[in-house]
């Protein structure tokens, strides 16, 4: 495979209050097997911009040490602060008329499941796949972002939340947007091996509460983040793990919750 890389870097300025710190940054088209990918690289901030004849996604490298690299927006959502789309766990459509059993599309009970299962009891006559990860085809981020993006494991979401490696913090007014949830920053590590939050490097994860049956829950909580991700809880084999602010839980498939994807694209290999 040919791959060609141009840099076009440029200085520029940040504004406000590092406005004394020089930030750069660097355009970069990269070819790959004759097909074009635009990418902004801004330093230090290492948000980039991918583009290739599809809208732009974002995603921030928060400098963990599994390298994963977190998308900036949830599927379906258009700026940063909104949650997007709600999506049962292995549905990747949000056109749902009612969040619960008779409209999951792998068993209409806990007691009736058709994939993802793990017990013989739980699965209808006796169904057992064993599968415990969402599969690319049952993949909310996958399927409507491409290959490129994918749901978060429950090791990347326990990641993220290591206070090792990050810094969070609960807002109820996102830069003055009104809508609460939790940022969560890069840290960096100073001498002294004490660690701070690295300037302004971050994403903001929405509380937009889940959705059961036709209602929303918890939405006014802006501490209670819910994000789906792709590890099955196989000890009850009727849940998923999610995130929230605190820790983490168990919700039936069924519900509706917004997904925040990871970028495993080729920068990303």
């Amino acid at each position: 495979m040919r791959k060609l890389t141009i840099l076009f870097a440029t200085l520029t300025l940040c504004v406000g209050l590092w406005a004394e710190i020089p930030t750069r940054i660097v355009n970069i088209v990269e070819i790959y097997n004759g097909e074009q990918l635009l990418c902004r690289a801004f330093e230090p901030t290492s948000v980039k911009y991918l583009q290739k004849q599809i809208p732009i996604y974002e995603y921030v490298d928060l400098g963990l040490p599994s390298g994963t690299l977190w998308a900036t927006t949830n599927i379906g959502a258009d700026s940063v602060y909104q949650v997007g789309s709600y999506f049962m766990w292995g549905g990747i459509t949000s056109d749902v008329e009612s969040y619960d059993w008779a409209h999951y599309p792998y068993g209409d009970s806990e007691w009736t499941l058709t994939k993802y299962c793990t017990q013989n009891t739980r699965g209808k006559d006796g169904f057992v796949d064993s599968i415990t990860v969402l599969l690319p085809e049952n993949d909310a981020a996958t399927q409507n972002r491409g290959p490129e993006w994918r749901t978060p494991t429950i090791d990347e979401w326990q990641e993220l939340n290591n206070k090792d490696y990050t810094v969070q913090e609960a807002v109820t007014d996102y830069r003055g947007t009104g809508v609460g949830g939790v940022i969560v920053y890069k840290k960096t590590k100073e001498e002294g091996a004490t660690y701070y939050p690295a300037m302004d490097v971050h994403i903001f994860l929405p509380g937009g509460g889940y959705y059961d049956g036709t209602h929303i829950k918890y939405v006014s909580l802006n501490y209670n983040v819910e994000y789906w991700s792709s590890t099955l809880n196989a000890g009850s084999c009727s849940m998923a793990f999610d995130k929230k602010a605190d820790g983490y839980g168990a919700g039936e498939r069924y519900f509706g919750k917004p997904v925040r994807p990871v970028y495993v694209g080729t920068s990303n290999k």
